[in-house]
């Protein structure tokens, strides 16, 4: 939807401390949702009971943000940029 993020790591759930394996480990039944907030409230009771964590939030601007517990900046870029990168390894 060419939206930005901000991710923080440090919320998930995890069985490493390497940010590496969290963002890149092919671990079988992550996934992520976005959730409006007139709807967090029945998405967390319909979540009950099962591990899940609230890791981040949809920005309004075209930033991509991923962080590390909190003040550990891994990726801040424009989601164009990263786009184009994806596109073009030589980019």
């Amino acid at each position: 939807a060419g939206l930005g993020v901000d991710v923080d790591l440090g919320q998930m759930h995890r069985e490493t401390e390497l940010y590496n394996a969290l963002l890149f480990s092919e671990s079988a039944g992550r996934f992520v949702v976005s959730v409006a907030d007139k709807n967090v409230e029945a998405f967390e009771k319909l979540m009950q009971g099962k591990l899940f964590a609230k890791v981040g939030r949809v920005r309004g601007d075209r930033r991509f943000i991923i962080r590390y517990k909190e003040d550990d900046i891994l990726i801040n870029a424009e989601v164009s940029d990263l786009k184009a990168a994806w596109n073009n390894p030589k980019y």
